[in-house]
């Protein structure tokens, strides 16, 4: 006669609510915070190994070492916007004994508003090119708090002038 033992292991199990987030600053803000919330849904504790993200720029930070199980909880990722610009995505690893997951890796997306577009970005004459003005256009975006503009040339052989452009009413877009 032979007996058999099953024995049931109690797994602890994170559930992300989601694993990757998209934000938005406003102009002028200096950081981008990502809450990515969990909950766990297994039967043991979970507990974190550690947290690190992509780069300098980012920090995370859990709010405990240990999940009970039904317990939910979340990790924040900060990212420092500094001089950004564009769509800046940053990853945050985290590590815990979830033999069923043991990593889990977090994207925070940061689409980062653009202040100033600048066409064309340098200009430049040629050997044979008759030394004549050439200009550039400096936009602001609607949000930027920009009144003046002030540009020196880096040579005292050019000379530059800002002046503002033609503001045509009937070109503008409703409002």
């Amino acid at each position: 006669m032979f007996s058999v033992l099953l024995l049931a292991t109690a797994r602890a199990e994170l559930k992300w609510e989601q694993t990757s987030i998209e934000l938005h600053p406003g102009v002028g803000d200096k950081q981008a915070v990502g809450h990515f919330k969990y909950e766990n849904v297994g039967k043991a504790p979970v507990h974190f190994k550690s947290v690190h993200s992509s780069c300098g720029c980012t920090t995370a930070q859990t709010q405990k070492d240990e999940v009970a199980p039904g317990e939910k909880g979340e990790i924040t990722a900060t990212f420092n916007i500094g001089g950004r610009i564009g769509t800046q995505v940053k990853t945050v690893s985290v590590e815990t004994e979830d033999p069923g997951k043991p990593v889990t890796v977090l994207t925070l997306k940061t689409v980062l508003p653009e202040t100033l577009s600048i066409s064309p970005m340098f200009v430049f004459w040629t050997g044979q090119e008759q030394a004549k003005p050439k200009t550039i256009s400096v936009k602001a975006a609607k949000d930027f708090p920009a009144k003046n503009l002030d540009v020196t040339s880096a040579s005292p052989d050019f000379a530059v002038k800002v002046e503002p452009a033609r503001w045509d009413r009937r070109a503008a877009p409703d409002t």
